[in-house]
């Protein structure tokens, strides 16, 4: 009686990129798409500071990461240019001039050892900076009670605010 030993090898493979060919030039470049769940904190933010920027990384892991902020979401880079982080999944962008009222894009994106962008992702919903908080809304009056089909009525004096009052909660 003979016996078959099999035997089964795992190899690990980590990659810097998946190359794809082009159809033109027949080079190849590299495409990822490896950061998700870029986001702001919806506090923080100064004149000379971002609030906390932060993103998930996935794989394939590649060389390095950079952090821009933008005027918009297409305008690229032009408030605070580009900055290598490592592979961090958070940071706060530092030594700038912004302007109060002003909405910014925060952005960050992959970079392969040989200098090739590989992912830019800019953040959905800028953040403003805005440094004073709204006045207290006043003279609050209830003119009608209020019944089971129908909600009372109120009023008052609007709140104002250096930028902006997105809104009133009452209860």
């Amino acid at each position: 009686m003979s016996c078959k030993k099999w035997y089964i090898l795992f190899f690990v493979l980590v990659l810097n990129g998946c190359e794809t060919p082009t159809e033109d030039s027949g080079t190849t470049t590299e495409t990822y798409n490896s950061i998700s769940n870029l986001s702001v904190a919806t506090t923080g933010a100064s004149l000379t500071d971002t609030p906390l920027i932060s993103w998930q990384l996935g794989f394939p892991v590649f060389s390095f990461l950079e952090v821009g902020l933008g005027s918009s979401a297409t305008s690229g880079a032009d408030v605070a240019d580009w900055s290598a982080i490592g592979i961090a999944t958070t940071a706060t962008i530092s030594s700038l001039s912004l302007t109060q009222c002003s909405s910014y894009y925060p952005m960050v994106r992959a970079k392969s050892a040989n200098g090739n962008v590989l992912d830019t992702h800019v953040v959905a919903s800028p953040f403003t900076v805005d440094l004073g908080d709204p006045t207290i809304p006043t003279s609050l009056v209830v003119s009608e009670n209020g019944t089971i089909a129908t909600s009372s009525t109120a009023a008052w004096t609007v709140s104002t605010d250096n930028c902006a009052v997105s809104g009133y909660r009452y209860a």
